[in-house]
């Protein structure tokens, strides 16, 4: 299941940079890196044993991916209010 919900949070993550990268408006770039971030959390659950105690640099990447799509929201929402 974590492993499905990595290649999800990755596919999610390119597509919106792709757009990103057509477009230029912001809120898509930090919010596909954000989706990238989520990715690299999820693979760090497959890969690293839970008695190696990275809790919290996992937490960590869950942290910053959540604070960028705050920041990504915030961005867009100012943004529209002054056009």
């Amino acid at each position: 299941m974590v492993s499905a919900l990595a290649v999800e949070s990755s596919f999610i993550g390119l597509l919106l940079l792709s757009r990103w990268m057509g477009s230029g408006e912001r809120f898509l770039g930090i919010l596909g890196i954000a989706f990238c971030i989520m990715a690299c959390n999820w693979i760090c659950l497959i890969t690293l044993s839970p008695a190696l105690e990275f809790g919290h640099l996992q937490s960590l990447l869950r942290i910053l991916a959540f604070t960028l799509v705050i920041v990504g929201l915030v961005c867009g929402s100012r943004r529209r209010k002054g056009s």
